[in-house]
């Protein structure tokens, strides 16, 4: 019963890591929101490696997204590009085929 109510606190307390919203570049720094779950807000953050750039709380998940877009816009109009992730290669026949890769 005590690693219940010590799960439970925690939960309150402690916010869960929902995902990244969008990294971005400038120079050799990169920037990444990250949107976290503290039922039943939400908090977005930017980050650069681990120092908090920008912070805040939202009530709803509307507001969270748009909060985010609100800051990515910001940052790309001073001089910040998305970083955009690697598709991992799949085949669309669905055989788990690799696509092969031209790197010339």
């Amino acid at each position: 019963m005590k690693a219940h109510l010590r799960r439970k606190a925690r939960q309150r307390f402690e916010p869960q890591d929902v995902g990244t919203l969008w990294s971005l570049r400038r120079e050799e720094y990169s920037a990444r929101c990250i949107l976290l779950s503290w039922s039943p807000d939400w908090e977005l953050r930017v980050l650069i490696g681990s120092d908090i750039l920008l912070a805040k709380r939202c009530r709803t998940t509307g507001d969270a997204f748009a909060l985010g877009e609100h800051w990515r816009r910001g940052l790309l109009d001073h001089g910040w590009t998305p970083i955009i992730p690697m598709a991992s290669p799949t085949s669309t026949s669905g055989q788990g085929e690799r696509s092969p890769i031209n790197v010339s």
